[in-house]
């Protein structure tokens, strides 16, 4: 994630409304930007399995957190940060994360 500074930005992952909370809006917004190309400030967000890749694996990883108790998603995940592992996906802006 860069915001242009060559700092990494911070986000939350699957916090992909970029709203502060991790419900099933994400979910919306996450397959929206799937499907329909909605634009997401913050694309490292849909990310939601860590695999560096953008599928519907990332809406069923997010939606099986949030609804019958899969894993927690990868860091950043409770807490604002940068991806630890460095995958290739931009943050332009992540206003929830000081």
């Amino acid at each position: 994630c860069g915001g242009g500074t060559g700092v990494p930005e911070p986000f939350l992952r699957g916090d992909c409304n970029d709203d502060g909370n991790l419900d099933v809006s994400d979910g919306v917004t996450l397959l929206s930007f799937l499907f329909t190309g909605e634009t997401i400030s913050c694309i490292a967000t849909v990310d939601t399995n860590d695999d560096g890749d953008l599928n519907i694996a990332d809406g069923v990883t997010l939606l099986t957190y949030l609804f019958i108790g899969g894993d927690p998603l990868p860091d950043p995940f409770d807490v604002c940060g940068a991806d630890p592992t460095g995958k290739p996906f931009g943050c332009e802006n992540f206003s929830s994360c000081p």
